[in-house]
């Protein structure tokens, strides 16, 4: 697709997490010098956004790349197309044009398997699968690239903590690649990213819902998805939740349900709340579906909770007995449930 007047346009998932940002940036780096692609890696959001993720402006100042540089707005013209990183379907809401290839490590959504270069496999980062990328065209990234794949994998990984449940050979051998291309002093700045990531004391519950909120839409029901790194006692604590807030936010999006999960730590472990659209004509039989069908799922082992404060009402509540299980397992799963029960209404 290198023709002189179209672009190729590198495109991470909606959350714009750091995975989905190095991806963009380091495969447009690739295949620019690779293979001479017109490559637009366009990242997701706006530039203010990432005060929700300090772990991506952290590392971008650390390898050098200034701010200025990064493309946030770009009008495709019709011979553009798409490169999908660290999702492997096209969303509803992007302009209409040929997807020409896909590298991603979530489920296989099944959407056109005669793509050319089509990877979708399992591991903790696609910064992994982008890193072999690399060393498959017998390339090896330079130092701001190798910054930024290993950024991301450790953050992807929790480091490699074991309890994450997240790390595969994959992950292991492409940091171990990067690991050889920078220094000590690198690799020491790299494993405080984790801490930076969670150091988010001036975010609001608001400010929680944006940082990793992803769509998720069936042909009945629309829903959303967040992740946010405090207990369900921390976030709905009557001194940090703002059920106005929400409900705007809610309203905002135009959501039927809203899913949040919830990671903790020391010991790590994983919570699930839930809130269906007061406005929603089915609201109650909603409720009840869902509320069944999650305990009913072997992959995620969810006991419900109780209401933590008086604050929730319309939320409810479950710890999850699978920690392991993480969004990239309980998505495909929430998306099912949804398909299934949004048939029925």
């Amino acid at each position: 697709m290198n023709t002189a007047d179209a672009y190729l346009i590198i495109l991470g998932n909606q959350a714009g997490d750091l995975d989905s940002t190095v991806c963009t940036l380091s495969l447009a780096s690739l295949l620019s010098s690779d293979s001479n692609e017109n490559t637009i890696p366009l990242l997701r959001g706006v530039l203010d956004d990432f005060r929700l993720k300090p772990e991506i402006p952290a590392i971008l100042d650390y390898a050098g790349i200034k701010r200025g540089t990064l493309i946030f707005d770009y009008h495709p013209a019709s011979e553009d197309g798409y490169f999908l990183v660290d999702h492997n379907i096209p969303e509803e809401s992007m302009p209409t044009l040929p997807v020409r290839g896909i590298i991603d490590h979530h489920m296989d959504g099944g959407y056109d398997v005669t793509l050319p270069l089509r990877i979708i496999e399992s591991c903790g980062s696609c910064a992994s699968l982008v890193c072999r990328e690399w060393y498959k065209r017998g390339r090896v990234p330079d130092r701001t690239n190798a910054l930024l794949l290993a950024a991301a994998i450790i953050v992807d990984t929790g480091n490699f903590d074991p309890q994450w449940g997240k790390t595969t050979e994959i992950d292991t051998t492409q940091f171990a690649r990067l690991e050889k291309l920078i220094n000590s002093e690198d690799l020491a700045f790299l494993k405080t990213l984790p801490a930076i990531k969670n150091d988010l004391h001036h975010l609001s519950a608001c400010d929680h819902l944006k940082r990793d909120y992803k769509d998720i839409r069936t042909s009945q029901l629309k829903g959303g998805i967040t992740t946010v790194p405090l207990s369900i006692k921390d976030y709905f604590s009557p001194a940090f939740y703002s059920a106005k807030g929400v409900e705007d936010f809610i309203q905002k999006e135009e959501l039927d349900l809203f899913f949040i999960m919830h990671t903790l730590r020391n010991p790590f472990g994983r919570e699930l709340s839930f809130k269906i659209s007061p406005s929603h004509s089915q609201r109650e039989e909603l409720e009840n579906r869902i509320k069944k069908t999650l305990c009913s799922l072997p992959e995620v082992s969810l006991v419900a909770a109780d209401q933590p404060y008086g604050n929730t009402y319309g939320w409810f509540h479950y710890r999850q007995k699978n920690s392991k299980a993480s969004r990239k397992i309980l998505l495909p799963l929430i998306n099912g449930m949804m398909e299934e029960i949004g048939a029925d209404l």
